[in-house]
């Protein structure tokens, strides 16, 4: 195995991302080797990841990119040949803290990296993986540097009976209360021996970016209709999602526009401009928000 892991890792400076997915599976054909197993020496290999990209200087800039973006291009296969169990490892040990890393280093990377991922989610109708992990993450990011840790209004309170806040719209999303959350999932999904990151807040940019990408993710499934392998038709989970996802963003762009400079140009360069888009794809999206369910339009909310 580790001979197999060696030389997959030895190509990802000079293999095209495109050409992953039929390299993978010469690899599996010609082994007995599972994509899980596959997926999880692959994983563990992120450490060696991260030395590429702080050292991207000594390297040909295509280089260390190709590095990142065969990497991320490789687990995503084996995510989708494994199934969605290893979702959650993916996201904590290896997608947010290279969506961290790479926002630093080269933003343009951070938006392949970021939609190598979400075609992942599209492919597997996995939308409950972001309901529990990214996007309450991203939110309460933007939310505390607002100083904003409590509203009954946001929609991820209600989004599902397994969300990071636990469907509590009374509880004070303070950091402990979070960071407690935060645990309970780790230590479900992720291995003792696993090096996750304590640090929870992005700069603003990233959680609006990440968010905004995210939601036209979901658009753009939704309108691809039905999902292989799925029980959903006509992106149904995906509208409902998105149509959360909205409501959250809208009540934070009003929020946002009031604030510093920084947060009013991160609301009017990444959230405003998916919001209008949102509405051009569809009139109208049903939001599971606390209480009575609502419709968000783009004229009005309707009760």
């Amino acid at each position: 195995m580790e001979t197999i892991v060696a030389s997959i890792w030895s190509s990802f400076r000079r293999v095209p991302p495109a050409a992953i997915p039929a390299m993978m599976d010469c690899i599996l054909a010609a082994t007995a080797v599972s994509p899980s197993s596959l997926f999880s020496d692959l994983a563990n290999e992120f450490p060696n990841l991260i030395k590429v990209i702080e050292q991207e200087s000594e390297m040909v800039e295509s280089e260390w990119r190709n590095c990142v973006l065969t990497y991320v291009a490789a687990l995503s296969h084996f995510l989708k040949k494994s199934g969605t169990h290893h979702m959650h490892t993916f996201v904590w040990k290896v997608w947010i803290p290279l969506l961290k890393l790479t926002h630093t280093y080269d933003y343009e990377l951070f938006n392949e990296v970021t939609s190598l991922f979400l075609d992942v989610i599209i492919g597997t109708d996995s939308w409950e993986v972001l309901e529990e992990t990214v996007v309450p993450l991203m939110l309460r990011s933007i939310g505390q540097s607002m100083g904003v840790f409590k509203s009954a209004e946001l929609a991820i309170y209600n989004w599902s009976g397994h969300t990071i806040f636990e469907r509590s719209i009374d509880k004070d999303l303070s950091s402990k209360s979070f960071d407690n959350s935060r645990r309970k999932l780790t230590e479900k999904y992720i291995p003792t021996d696993f090096s996750v990151s304590n640090s929870y807040d992005f700069p603003l940019s990233m959680s609006c970016n990440t968010l905004t990408l995210t939601l036209d993710a979901a658009l753009r499934n939704k309108h691809e209709g039905i999902v292989s392998g799925s029980t959903s038709t006509n992106g149904s989970q995906a509208i409902l999602f998105a149509g959360n996802m909205l409501w959250d963003l809208c009540n934070l762009s009003l929020q946002m526009l009031s604030q510093s400079f920084e947060h009013r140009s991160s609301a009017i360069r990444f959230l405003l401009p998916f919001i209008f888009k949102s509405f051009a794809h569809n009139h109208s999206f049903q939001v599971a928000a606390p209480g009575t369910p609502r419709v968000l339009t783009r004229y009005i909310s309707l009760y």
